[in-house]
């Protein structure tokens, strides 16, 4: 019985902590320096739509010293060919489900001013 009670609460606990977290999607404040950003963790990207592929290969982002990085599903408002962005992304150690690309999670996404 103990050992039911235990595994019943390690798959509660499991699926608990690796349900999808809610991805911050503030726009970048203008008063916010680049250095600021930088100081915070951020990197600069850029928003690349893929309309052939499907999910998680629709939408990656070009981050500065990364390369192309698939992070899974971005906002709708983030969805837009080319926009350039401010993201904090965590290396992942998987596979790649998409061609030339580095897996990472997206940890916070901000848009940043061209």
């Amino acid at each position: 019985m103990k050992k039911q009670i235990s595994f019943a609460l390690i798959i509660l606990l499991t699926s608990i902590a690796c349900a999808n977290k809610e991805k911050v999607t503030v726009i970048s404040d203008p008063a916010v320096t680049l250095d600021e950003y930088i100081a915070e963790g951020y990197v600069q990207g850029v928003i690349q739509l893929n309309d052939k592929d499907e999910k998680p290969c629709d939408a990656l982002i070009e981050v500065k010293g990364m390369g192309i990085v698939e992070v899974g599903d971005i906002a709708k408002e983030f969805k837009q060919d080319g926009l350039p962005v401010w993201v904090k992304v965590i290396p992942q150690r998987r596979m790649s489900r998409c061609t030339g690309t580095t897996p990472a999670e997206l940890s916070d996404i901000k848009k940043r001013e061209s």
